[in-house]
């Protein structure tokens, strides 16, 4: 696969040219140095910044000696590369406030629906039918509510108790998994809160049905509002109320298209981890490098029975994913990106999504985030934050390239529409 410019990846790389290194940085760079005055240094060429130094000089004699020819331990210093990284982490999300179409306002104006609608889903789950009692309460609860307005005031502030449970941590840069968690454990804090209680008695009330059993009346109410909290959820955030249940389809990708993005996504693994790795005296640079060193298929995981077995087990490997071959688990990660941005260049309408939208997007999705969270779930010390800032660095490098990869194509084929191309040229948009 054909190399991608480090810009991608924010990346500063220092050249591996052979040529005379200098301070004890080992760099080439030949601008600002202070020579050492000492008879005897070994390195004779310092960076000024190198060695806190902050001074102005000239071509003249420095009368300066280093701290070898001093006897003192080498200084440490910080370099203006590693103060940038040890800045707060920044996400996509962190700078994007979160719009949803399904407001309060719109949940309040089809409250009676939603309440109906999950009345008619209670009656139909089987253990409603196996009580006798509560299916004719049900029953007689939907004909009612369907030929009366009475109660469509007590439908709308049973949506705004549950509301304030709906919408906790909505802003905050946590995964889905951890939002979704927050979310219900505040529902289950205010399920039997008094409000809700009055609120569903005087709903009872204005409907006139009486004589209603204490006991029915409470498993009416714990049914509907967790049934009515999961509705709510489900047209709010596009997400499922099962954990791992994903509606989206599963693109086939023919072989060729599945060997190109293992290495795409060992690739991008690969230059991440060397960018942590090379800065790994900052705390959240150092967590992300632990995490991605896990995403490469280990040594554990290939036949050591003998030397050829092994040896062929890890050409098989190479060929199928690169050097750094990536585990099923980050494959799969890749894929389902690729299944959100090839649903977004698939139709016409859908290239007016800015890239900003689409990145928001992949972050927001459901199948992604599982993907995810499968690859971090034995994490225990890293936090939540150091988590998502990983996520967005893999969707942004692999957006990068991916779009990258597509305007390159959309560029050749409209060359190709304009003036044949020559046999060579074909092979290198086929290659790339």
């Amino acid at each position: 696969m054909e190399d991608v410019p480090d810009e991608i990846f924010d990346v500063f790389e220092i050249s591996e040219s052979e040529s005379e290194v200098y301070c004890h940085c080992k760099s080439d760079v030949v601008a600002d140095l202070v020579e050492c005055d000492g008879p005897n240094c070994k390195i004779k060429f310092y960076h000024i910044r190198c060695v806190g130094l902050n001074v102005l000089m000239d071509d003249e004699p420095s009368d300066w000696v280093c701290y070898e020819c001093l006897g003192q331990e080498k200084p440490i210093l910080i370099s203006e590369q590693e103060k940038k990284s040890s800045k707060p982490l920044k996400t996509k999300s962190s700078n994007t406030v979160r719009e949803y179409a399904f407001t309060l306002e719109k949940a309040q104006e089809n409250a009676k629906k939603l309440v109906l609608d999950t009345f008619r889903k209670l009656r139909s789950e089987g253990f409603c039918k196996l009580n006798v009692q509560l299916n004719d309460m049900l029953t007689l609860t939907v004909g009612k509510l369907r030929n009366s307005n009475a109660a469509n005031d007590n439908c709308e502030k049973l949506i705004q108790h549950l509301w304030p449970s709906l919408i906790q941590a909505d802003n905050n840069n946590q995964l889905i998994s951890t939002r979704l968690e927050k979310k219900t454990v505040s529902f289950h804090q205010i399920r039997g809160s008094k409000d809700i209680e009055l609120t569903f008695e005087n709903f009872m009330t204005n409907l006139e049905i009486e004589n209603c059993p204490t006991q029915i009346c409470r498993f009416l109410l714990q049914f509907l509002i967790q049934n009515l909290f999961q509705e709510l959820l489900k047209r709010r955030y596009s997400v499922s109320t099962t954990l791992g249940e994903t509606a989206a389809p599963v693109h086939t990708l023919p072989a060729t298209e599945r060997q190109a993005l293992r290495f795409t996504a060992g690739y991008i693994c690969s230059k991440l981890s060397q960018n942590f790795a090379k800065y790994q005296t900052n705390p959240s640079n150092d967590l992300c490098w632990n995490i991605l060193k896990h995403f490469k298929i280990s040594e554990s995981e290939v036949d050591t029975q003998n030397i050829l077995s092994y040896t062929k087990e890890w050409l098989n490997i190479v060929s199928r994913g690169g050097f750094f071959s990536v585990s099923d688990p980050v494959y799969i990660l890749f894929r389902e990106m690729e299944t959100i941005v090839r649903s977004n260049l698939d139709e016409f309408s859908s290239l007016l999504v800015t890239k900003d939208q689409l990145h928001q997007q992949i972050e927001d999705s459901e199948s992604v985030n599982y993907a995810y969270m499968e690859l971090v779930k034995d994490k225990d010390d890293e936090s939540d934050d150091i988590e998502v800032y990983l996520l967005n660095r893999l969707i942004k490098c692999w957006m990068n390239i991916r779009l990258n990869a597509f305007a390159n194509v959309c560029k050749y084929i409209k060359k190709k529409q304009e003036t044949p191309l020559s046999p060579t040229s074909q092979k290198r948009m086929k290659r790339e």
